[in-house]
């Protein structure tokens, strides 16, 4: 299970949605978590799969057409990724991880992708082999 956390600018709320919506699978769950962030939730998906997905939900995003607005200018988004395997089967802990990844992003020049990190390996090594990916 992998899960993206998505943080675009204010007020383009309903473009996001209806972009990722369009980019998803029909088995991905797509939340709104308040203000202008949003999550996916990826079943079935492994971290490479997941950046992937991510990356093309950022370019959908930035390449959204705002001339029918008025006025002509582009929207970003910042995206975490994380998964059972970086931050446990706690699904309050796997929206803070992507959470954190996608404020890591927002601080690294925002419009990209970061996979979130634990600062230690022990959450990574204690779920090693107990988790895959149905295929």
């Amino acid at each position: 299970m992998i899960l993206l956390a998505i943080s675009v600018a204010i007020g383009h709320s309903k473009k996001t949605i209806r972009v990722c919506k369009t980019n998803g699978r029909k088995n991905d769950i797509f939340s709104r978590l308040g203000g202008e962030e949003f999550c996916i939730l990826l079943p079935s998906c492994d971290i490479d799969a997941a950046v992937l997905r991510a990356e093309a939900c950022r370019v959908a995003i930035e390449n959204t057409i705002t001339e029918e607005s008025g006025n002509n200018f582009s929207i970003t988004a910042s995206l975490g990724v994380t998964d059972v395997k970086r931050s446990g089967f706690d699904l309050e802990k796997l929206l803070a991880d992507a959470d954190f990844a996608t404020y890591d992003s927002k601080h690294s020049g925002r419009n990209r992708v970061t996979v979130y990190e634990p600062e230690t390996p022990e959450i990574s090594e204690s779920l090693e082999g107990s988790w895959r990916v149905a295929s």
